[in-house]
C-alpha cells in the first residue's frame, strides 16, 4: 500500500503526506498490506487515498 502512494506522490510536484492520508483514512495500520490482501472496504479508501494524494482543489468520487 505504501508502496503506492509513494509512487502516485511522485507525479506531483506537491503532493499531500501520505502518513497524513493513512492517519486521515485509518490505513495507517495497513500501510504494509499489499493490496491484494485488503478488504474490500479498505481498497476503497486507498483508491479515495490515492485520489487525493495529488492535493486536488476538487474531488469527484463517483
Amino acid at each position: 500500500m505504501i508502496e503506492a502512494l509513494d509512487l502516485y506522490a511522485s507525479f506531483y510536484p506537491h503532493p499531500r503526506s501520505s502518513a497524513e492520508l493513512l492517519d486521515m483514512f485509518n490505513l495507517a495500520a495497513h500501510r504494509t498490506t499489499p493490496y491484494a490482501k485488503l478488504s474490500g472496504g479498505l481498497a476503497q479508501r486507498l483508491s479515495i487515498t490515492l485520489a487525493l494524494i495529488g492535493n486536488p482543489k476538487v474531488a469527484i468520487l463517483d
